[in-house]
């Protein structure tokens, strides 16, 4: 060693024997004083070439090393260079931070990578998307066993649908047959049907100076109309000063008076039904129509009532 060990070999027999008279006077090196030092345990080599070959009595290995190894444990006193072995917790412990790690390619349900996932199956089955980009109001529905895709339900599908709309969630539906309209607002086509018309007495009065008017009771009945019933209800006497009589009588626009409802008096509350002089059924698109004659004073003098006229029909197909 330093300080011990010649720099240059002797060269004659008294350099020789120097060498050798220092070497013996020389002590034992210690953690305070310089001396000599044995080539054992962790060292080996020689004094001018001293080899570390182990670290506390641990072996390492002698050779050329890969770049990228590491020195590992391979038995209680031996040491390798080698990969580290990431699924021996022997080796490692902790986690290993985010920012340190690769993208992870994912498969299952979650497809690319943990970077850029996307979910591709729920549960095993295929979600996919109609292609390209979704409808608006598309929902989620099974396309197949294993797959399912965006689109429109199918309602007269008993496997999408079940249960019973409530009527608010439900839009007026259209009639047809015997009842026409919709479901909010139906007409009864068949069957026995009413049409009615009420006379106030302003309706005469606007008739001016005359004794006599004709009003139209609705519109004209239907095509093959059969007119099974008539009705004259007072509600409100007519009146007026110097009024003597009021009568009223019911009749197609191409009848004369009276051959449905004759000589009903409107000067007194109540029902007047079908009287009439030619009671004939068939009455299909006849303008109905109601005549109020008066005497003692004109239409115009009028100062009260009210009646109704009620016309009952079917519609012979």
């Amino acid at each position: 060693m330093s300080g011990f060990a010649p720099q240059n070999p002797p060269t004659s027999p008294a350099e020789v024997a120097q060498d050798a008279a220092t070497a013996a006077a020389a002590v034992d090196a210690t953690t305070t004083v310089k001396g000599k030092v044995k080539l054992a345990n962790d060292f080996s080599g020689t004094a001018d070439l001293p080899v570390v070959a182990k670290v506390n009595g641990i072996t390492y290995p002698s050779g050329s090393l890969t770049t990228g190894q590491v020195p590992r444990a391979t038995g209680a006193s031996t040491v390798a260079y080698g990969a580290l072995d990431l699924s021996n917790s022997s080796a490692i412990t902790g986690t290993l931070p985010d920012g340190n790690q690769a993208a992870q390619t994912m498969a299952g349900d979650v497809t690319g990578t943990t970077g850029a996932s996307t979910v591709a199956k729920i549960k095993g089955t295929t979600i996919t998307t109609a292609g390209g980009s979704l409808a608006v109001g598309a929902v989620l529905r099974t396309t197949a066993a294993g797959t399912a895709d965006w689109g429109t339900v199918d309602l007269a599908d008993t496997d999408a649908v079940t249960g019973v709309l409530p009527v608010a969630n439900q839009a007026a539906q259209t009639l047809s047959g015997d009842v026409t309209g919709t479901t909010a607002a139906s007409v009864v086509t068949a069957g026995l049907k009413r049409q009615s018309q009420t006379v106030v007495y302003t309706d005469l009065t606007a008739f001016g100076a005359v004794s006599n008017a004709t009003i139209n009771v609705g519109a004209a009945l239907p095509s093959n109309s059969r007119l099974l019933g008539a009705e004259i209800n007072t509600t409100i006497a007519l009146d007026g000063t110097g009024i003597v009589s009021a009568v009223a009588s019911v009749q197609g626009s191409t009848d004369v008076a009276g051959t449905i409802i004759t000589g009903a008096s409107v000067m007194a509350t109540g029902l007047v039904g079908i009287n009439g002089t030619n009671q004939y059924l068939s009455r299909g698109s006849q303008q109905i129509q109601v005549k109020v004659v008066v005497t003692g004073i004109t239409l115009d003098a009028l100062t009260a009532g009210s009646f109704t006229v009620n016309l009952f029909y079917a519609v012979i197909a």
